[in-house]
């Protein structure tokens, strides 16, 4: 697996046709769901881990928010992740979040 977090967008250069981030967010769903999943990954390969920054949101050089993914948010995250893949029909995807889920559970 290649690790591509924190994911970095750069507001200076954005088109700021999104007033807040969660529109944003909301706007790149394909790009927030792949990277659920693989904080999801990295969480359970590394139990050390209880928050991941899965976006950094830079605005004039410094930055301005993060969008980060705790151990408590990865249950609903999952589930809402499993089923956003299988409604895309992305299965491979959908099957990691589902095994991902099936191992929270235990």
């Amino acid at each position: 697996m290649v690790h591509h977090l924190p994911y970095i967008v750069d507001l200076d250069a954005e088109n700021l046709d999104y007033p807040t981030l969660q529109e944003w967010a909301e706007a790149h769903a394909l790009i927030m769901d792949s990277l659920v999943l693989e904080g999801c990954e990295l969480m359970f390969l590394d139990e050390k881990i209880d928050s991941i920054t899965l976006i950094e949101f830079w605005f004039e050089k410094e930055v301005a928010a993060l969008i980060d993914l705790t151990r408590e948010e990865m249950l609903e995250a999952l589930e809402n992740n499993m089923m956003h893949w299988a409604e895309r029909e992305e299965y491979g995807k959908a099957a990691r979040a589902h095994d991902l889920l099936d191992k929270l559970k235990k």
